[in-house]
């Protein structure tokens, strides 16, 4: 079966309708049949570097970029926003985080338009100096951000990977008072888990919810804080996405002594739970694997609650992993149904029921 064909009418590409032209590429690629073929026609073009990454870094190798990339629909086509941070070592008196930097700024956001390929550097923080002096260098690289299509802008989210930097320095720097940082006493911590036989870090993560407004849901990246060396949880850290509340960073800390179940305690007790275990253990023994994915925090009302779905696979090497069911859990009392909705209804009635129990 062979590729499907289609006509290219936009803009990206290099015109290959001479014979120079494809001599050109034909030596920077080190393919001759780019100048032997008869294939091509007056209105052909060249694609290349479309790797958006590698795109960006020809144009402006003096950025850093965020390791996640996304991409966003609107009216027009899809585009793909890329994060990209102006970084130092030599910021006077900060403390080095990694590689020797001690200073970052997330202070362009770029676009790149998935269709034509175009590319445009729009200034999310003009009170950078690093970037303003690439502004001076490069004139007209960079635009306000405020001539950034409403359709894209309303897309724009807090890029993770400087909200990690800050979350891993305030682990330390959110005690405050002089006696307790000096003694170390309230470190936190990213918190653990063990899924499938491995133990890693929980990041943070991108979820829709209530929290800073309670009047309507945002689209917001939170982190889960433990201290450190324990497994309850301390805090959830919260980052605005959306409008007034981009860059509006909240702190939930819960009172020190008292007890809300971190990760590893809520995972300990769906372990601990006959009926999830005898499901799960059964399903593995029908010629199929069982793998729960990852755990998700979901802050509902004043409750903190803990998702995550199972999936179900065939042992052989072909086949797809399936989500067959949800675990849902507040402290004590997981449960596990085949739909979110389900799960949130039995969750509800074993709370009532458990808080009835003399």
């Amino acid at each position: 079966m062979g590729l499907p064909k289609g006509n290219y009418s936009g803009t990206g590409g290099v015109s290959v309708s001479s014979l120079f032209r494809k001599l050109i590429f034909a030596v920077y690629f080190g393919e001759r049949d780019i100048f032997f073929t008869t294939q091509t026609k007056s209105g052909s073009r060249m694609q290349f570097r479309r790797n958006i990454v590698e795109r960006i870094k020809t144009l402006a190798p003096f950025f850093v970029l965020d390791k996640d990339p996304y991409v966003v629909a609107t009216p027009e086509r899809l585009y793909w926003i890329q994060d990209a941070y102006t970084v130092s070592n030599r910021y006077p008196y900060a403390q080095p985080y990694s590689n020797g930097i001690n200073y970052i700024r997330n202070s362009v956001k770029i676009v790149v338009d998935a269709y034509n390929g175009s590319v445009d550097f729009y200034l999310s923080d003009p009170r950078d100096p690093i970037i303003r002096a690439y502004n001076r260098m490069y004139p007209g690289l960079i635009k306000g951000l405020e001539s950034m299509p409403a359709d894209l802008k309303a897309h724009i989210r807090y890029p993770k990977d400087l909200f990690d930097i800050q979350m891993n320095l305030y682990t330390k720097y959110h005690q405050t008072d002089p006696d307790t940082f000096y003694k170390q006493e309230d470190i936190w911590e990213f918190p653990t888990i063990s899924a499938n036989g491995q133990t890693s870090r929980m990041e943070s993560i991108y979820s829709t919810l209530s929290i800073l407004d309670n009047d309507k849901e945002e689209f917001l990246l939170f982190a889960p804080m433990t201290p450190k060396a324990r497994t309850n949880l301390r805090s959830l850290v919260v980052a605005g996405c959306d409008g007034p509340n981009y860059g509006k960073v909240v702190v939930f800390s819960f009172p020190r002594g008292t007890l809300v179940f971190g990760p590893q305690q809520v995972d300990s007790f769906i372990n601990q739970d006959t009926r999830i275990a005898q499901n799960l253990t059964l399903w593995s023994q029908t010629g199929s694997r069982v793998s729960r994915g990852k755990m998700i925090i979901q802050p509902i009302g004043e409750a903190i609650a803990y998702v995550q779905p199972v999936y179900m696979q065939a042992t052989d090497n072909a086949s797809i992993p399936q989500l067959k069911r949800i675990i849902l859990s507040k402290g004590e009392n997981p449960v596990m149904e085949p739909s979110l909705q389900l799960g949130i209804e039995a969750l509800n009635t074993r709370m009532q029921g458990t808080a009835k129990q003399p």
